[in-house]
């Protein structure tokens, strides 16, 4: 009998088990691919971040160095730079997130999107589509290459993408967007303008929605429709469908121009205490930011608390005096607290040093129609249209003090330019009409009412006063 026939059954087995289980994972390790840990992904030599973004920049990259295998930390870092508008960082870092992870798409998706930055178009929409592939279910990937295709003109390509992410996100606006954009690229206006006049009752507020609908009117040859609809000769960005990681790259904007941008989103909206606490936060970590003084001061303003405002556009001006926005808030904020005497020194030393600085003259004005000085406001006040005639908010300010003078036959000419210059100063409809009104001028205030609603068909301010324009006399 051989000695291992002798050995108990029971260690004959365990035996055979240990053996065998080593062959098995020689043979894994054997054909396992090479894990590798990537050295994080620094800022280019050339870049100096701001002091906010760089801090954010130095926590992802403590984080990714101390763990250089987590696809994870490379790709939260990748998605900060993505925040900040750092394509090429974006990009590696990214890439290094998907090499670690094969099996999560969306960091091969991020760098898809950065590669629109960076890369060549063919590149671009190469990655997208493999993104597309790999995230069948996203709408947002198949949104992505859309919109990508339909700025390179590749229009059949891209309503095959659209038509896949309206599948998947049947109630959302963008990719009927995109549809409408497809029809005006193949000359087909008359069939988008019912579709975008349907979308602006339930949109008003989308500016991509009115400029669709604008181009549409102009290549139908309805000029005088179309104008109120093009502010601009450039199209506003398209909004691409939020995926996954949307909130992260959210989060990571933490730059003034971002932060500033939705502290003013939060004021348009009312919620005035949301903006605030936004701009306090960044001036307290960056006290020594001129432009963030700025913007916290103008926050403090729409708030209602003039003295805090009037600090906060003193210390702006102290870390720089020449910041012609700073000197500007201080003096509506020194208005506003009725500390006219200082108010107008500020604004003559303004001038002196920025006379051809329109916003200057509508400072001067300020202070002179505080002073019920309105003749020495109107002067003001011309002097800013000449220097910007589409200014809107100058031409309605100056509209409104040639009435309050007694003069409304400027006053008409100037409410349309406002209008002219930016259709969604509401207050410029309604003061237009009321004008026209008041000079018994009624078929012509009916037709600014329509047009008015054509433009703001949810607003109640304008409906309400189309049908008092519009009832028997």
């Amino acid at each position: 009998m051989s000695i291992v026939s002798a050995w108990p059954r029971r260690r004959r087995v365990f035996v055979a088990a240990v053996v065998l289980g080593a062959a098995a994972l020689a043979l894994v390790v054997k054909l396992r691919p090479t894990v590798t840990a990537f050295l994080p992904i620094e800022p280019l030599s050339h870049r100096t971040p701001e002091p906010r973004v760089a801090r954010l920049i130095a926590t992802h990259l403590g984080a990714a160095s101390k763990a250089p295998h987590s696809a994870v930390a490379h790709g939260n870092l990748g998605l900060v730079y993505e925040a900040n508008s750092m394509w090429t960082e974006a990009r590696a870092s990214l890439r290094n997130a998907a090499a670690l992870d094969p099996r999560q798409p969306l960091w091969q998706f991020h760098a898809a999107i950065v590669a629109e930055h960076v890369a060549s178009v063919d590149e671009a929409v190469t990655e997208l589509r493999a993104a597309a592939r790999a995230l069948p279910d996203l709408p947002a990937a198949h949104h992505r290459l859309a919109l990508l295709l339909l700025r390179v003109d590749r229009i059949d390509e891209a309503e095959e993408s659209n038509a896949e992410a309206r599948r998947l996100a049947p109630a959302a606006v963008e990719p009927r967007l995109v549809d409408m954009a497809i029809l005006l690229a193949r000359g087909q206006a008359s069939a988008a303008e019912p579709v975008l006049r349907d979308l602006l009752r339930s949109h008003s507020e989308n500016a991509l929605v009115r400029y669709l609908l604008g181009t549409a009117l102009a290549r139908l040859g309805r000029g005088d429709e179309a104008r109120p609809f093009l502010r601009s000769a450039d199209a506003p960005p398209r909004t691409p469908l939020p995926d996954p990681l949307s909130r992260s790259l959210e989060r990571y904007r933490v730059g003034l121009n971002d932060l500033s941008r939705r502290a003013d989103a939060a004021r348009v909206r009312g919620d005035l205490s949301t903006a605030l606490e936004m701009m306090r936060g960044y001036v307290r970590e960056v006290p020594a930011s001129a432009s963030g003084q700025a913007a916290y001061g103008r926050a403090l303003l729409a708030a209602g608390r003039t003295v805090d405002a009037v600090a906060a556009f003193e210390c702006a001006i102290e870390l720089d005096p020449h910041r012609v926005k700073a000197r500007c808030g201080l003096v509506d904020a020194l208005v506003r607290a009725g500390r006219l005497q200082h108010a107008a020194v500020i604004a003559a030393d303004t001038a002196a040093a920025s006379p051809d600085d329109p916003r200057v003259h509508v400072t001067w004005a300020q202070v002179h129609f505080a002073q019920e000085a309105f003749e020495d406001a109107r002067v003001e006040l011309e002097r800013a249209y000449e220097l910007d005639a589409r200014d809107a908010t100058t031409a309605a300010a100056l509209a409104e003090l040639h009435v309050k003078l007694g003069r409304p036959a400027p006053a008409v000419d100037l409410y349309e330019s406002a209008i002219d210059a930016d259709p969604g100063l509401v207050n410029a409809w309604t003061a237009l009409i009321a004008l026209l009104q008041r000079l018994d001028r009624i078929e012509e205030a009916r037709d600014v009412a329509r047009r008015a609603v054509a433009v703001h068909p949810s607003d109640v301010r304008v409906t309400a006063i189309l049908r008092v324009v519009e009832a028997p006399r």
